[in-house]
Parts: structure tokens; C-alpha cells; sequence
């Protein structure tokens, strides 16, 4: 990535068995969704921190957490609630090329 992260992406075609996870893996903490395939990004989503401070910290952000809408529903309404607020979209179109580039990479490479 441009900012010298390091991205891996797998893709499974074939498998008996649809699964779809989010994984994110961090210096302190890991953080994984749950796996229903077209919902991954609904909770249960697991947090794993690497020392009891961290935990600690991630205790208090989740606890001030507000979950909110998910799918397409949910995107729309973050995406009106900036329109209302005058504020940037949450995704921009820049950032929706690049999830499509992404994406046909990841199609070209299968």
C-alpha cells in the first residue's frame, strides 16, 4: 500500500461452505468479523489484544461504540447524514476505483 502497509487477500472459489471474514491484523491487537457470508460486517466482530493494557483500551472504545445500520441501508443513511451535514461522503469516489481495481485485480489473478 502506498503507506507501506502490507494487504493480503485470498479468495476461495469452490468451497462447499460460503464464508466471508474481515481480518485485520495490528501491531497490538487482531480484530476479526464473524463469518455469514454478505453480513461479515454485522457484529459479532472479535477483538484480540496482546497485552491487558491494550484490551483495557479497546474495552473503553467499544464501550462508547453506537452500533449502527449495516449493508446497503446503513451506508446510505452515513452517506445522506453527510450530505445533510455538509460534510464528505464516508467513501468517496476515489476510494470506490479503487475497491473496483481491487476487485478486477484480484478476478485477473484467480
Amino acid at each position: 500500500m502506498p503507506d507501506g502497509a502490507l494487504v493480503t487477500m485470498s479468495a476461495t472459489l469452490g468451497s462447499p461452505e460460503e464464508v466471508s471474514q474481515h481480518r485485520f491484523a495490528f501491531a497490538n491487537l487482531a480484530a476479526a468479523s464473524g463469518t455469514a457470508p454478505y453480513t461479515f460486517t454485522d457484529d459479532p466482530w472479535t477483538f484480540t489484544a496482546d497485552t491487558p493494557d491494550v484490551a483495557a483500551q479497546i474495552d473503553e472504545a467499544l464501550a462508547a461504540y453506537v452500533p449502527q445500520r449495516d449493508g446497503w441501508t446503513g451506508q446510505y443513511e452515513r452517506f445522506a447524514d453527510a450530505l445533510d451535514a455538509g460534510e464528505p461522503p464516508p467513501v468517496t469516489v476515489d476510494d470506490a476505483r479503487r475497491a473496483i481495481a481491487l476487485v478486477e485485480e484480484l478476478y485477473a489473478g484467480a
